[in-house]
């Protein structure tokens, strides 16, 4: 059975860079692509998920982190997975805190010195075509 997939990243490159990578890993599907967060709740409701990939900014006065607080408590079978480029700590803190987990494009040094002296488990992965490296 595949995991289903449903992303929502505002940004088009990145957003069609994750349901390249979603949908063509084995066992994997992706059940939604979405822009921006206008109409998240009805958006994940028909996504059929099992993981939903977040953006922390979604371009819209709602963030990503702001989703993930409504919809985690009515969703508790679902994951959800918070997805940025910035290296932003204080929103990258706030992220962590209500359940998620945290894959940044930003690799730099002082950002996974930072998250290890938080006490977080800190992994670098192989980034996606065009990206050295990952950081979750």
């Amino acid at each position: 059975m595949d995991i289903r997939v449903a992303i929502f990243e505002d940004n088009k490159l990145v957003r069609d860079a994750l349901q390249a990578i979603r949908s063509g890993t084995p066992g994997c599907s992706c059940t939604g692509v979405f822009a921006d967060g206008n109409r998240w709740e009805l958006d994940i409701k028909r996504s059929e998920r099992d993981v939903v990939l977040m953006d922390i900014n979604l371009g819209t006065t709602e963030t990503g982190i702001d989703a993930v607080r409504v919809l985690k408590p009515l969703m508790s079978n679902t994951n959800f997975m918070m997805c940025t480029v910035y290296e932003e700590d204080e929103k990258i803190f706030e992220a962590l805190r209500p359940g998620g987990v945290l894959v940044t494009y930003c690799a730099k040094g002082q950002l996974k010195r930072d998250l290890n002296g938080l006490g977080l488990v800190v992994e670098t992965l192989a980034g996606p075509p065009g990206k050295k490296e990952m950081v979750r």
